[in-house]
């Protein structure tokens, strides 16, 4: 049993420039008092096709957490857009992920697919050669999360994993290669306010569904048990 539990995320300013910073605003339990370091992790993914162009956001460390609730903010840089390789790969569909370890062991992920995009009529139709950063709108898809959970030791004792498959960092980036193909038809209009996606365009590619993320309340999240990775 995970002694800590992520209960809801939330996205500030979403969508919002390509250039804006992002705000994520998180709340986790702890179920007992931890005494050793959680670490967290924010991760921009520049490029599909290779693991190189992942760039950390974010990364920092919670130590001697006490039991009980608990909320904070993550405030990060926007991704380096002179970092993704090509124009493809920094317009249309990406992903961000957010992990967290204990005693390097990760035990929570949850990846975002992001959408990015011109908004300006003009640039959709006659699109650049070379890509108007100023002028691409960032959007997380945040009512798509994409979580796993990851079976770890918490304490001394000796914790048998399962045996199972995992459904890791290679599932979610061979999902959002397929998905690009066909995003124009599951996204809404991109001139009007971003509110929900019709679910029965998506029973084939195990997306699980909420409003942000409150695991305690929602029956919407189908929890993937896993070995740790790594």
């Amino acid at each position: 049993m995970a002694l800590v539990n992520i209960q809801n995320i939330q996205f500030q300013n979403n969508p919002s420039p390509f250039q804006s910073p992002l705000r994520l605003d998180i709340t986790f339990e702890c179920l007992k008092q931890i005494p050793e370091e959680i670490e967290w992790q924010l991760i921009y993914i520049g490029s599909a096709k290779d693991e190189l162009y992942d760039q950390v956001l974010d990364k920092f460390s919670m130590g001697d957490l006490d039991q009980g609730v608990m909320q904070f903010t993550i405030e990060s840089n926007p991704p380096d857009h002179t970092k993704i390789p090509s124009k493809e790969d920094l317009l249309g569909v990406t992903a961000i992920i957010l992990t967290v370890s204990y005693r390097n062991q990760e035990f929570f992920r949850v990846g975002y697919y992001v959408y990015n995009q011109y908004t300006d009529p003009e640039l959709i139709e006659n699109d650049p050669t070379e890509v108007l950063i100023d002028k691409v709108e960032r959007n997380i898809l945040a009512n798509q999360p994409r979580i796993t959970h990851f079976n770890i030791k918490w304490g001394n004792e000796e914790e048998k994993i399962p045996d199972q498959n995992n459904n890791n960092f290679n599932n979610v980036m061979q999902d959002m290669q397929q998905l690009n193909n066909h995003m124009q038809n599951m996204l809404p209009n991109p001139f009007q306010k971003y509110e929900t996606i019709d679910n029965n365009n998506s029973t084939n590619n195990n997306y699980m569904f909420a409003e942000g993320l409150n695991i305690p309340m929602s029956n919407a999240f189908q929890t993937l048990n896993c070995m740790n990775p790594y």
